[in-house]
């Protein structure tokens, strides 16, 4: 997340596979997903969680899939800066 997040838009809808962490899987992306939003400056929103069993369920998102939503927050302009501020 964090090396794809200077590339994104203003706006921006992100897939995350492997979203299940289970003895199973052994995928991080959840964790390690997690703790890139943690650390963001940006609004990160969790818009679903498309759950499996296990991995490779065939009958659900085979190991798990979380949709976000992204929004580029622009840094406050700093009045220091500003020409009338004196």
């Amino acid at each position: 997340m964090k090396l794809a997040e200077p590339f994104l838009g203003e706006g921006a809808l992100v897939i995350v596979d492997d979203w299940r962490f289970a003895p199973d899987s052994q995928s991080y992306a959840k964790v390690g997903t997690e703790r890139a939003i943690a650390e963001s400056q940006n609004e990160w929103n969790l818009l679903y969680d498309l759950p499996a069993r296990h991995n490779g369920d065939r009958a659900m998102w085979w190991n798990g899939i979380a949709v976000f939503g992204f929004r580029r927050q622009r840094p406050k302009p700093s009045l220091a800066c500003h020409p009338a501020v004196a």
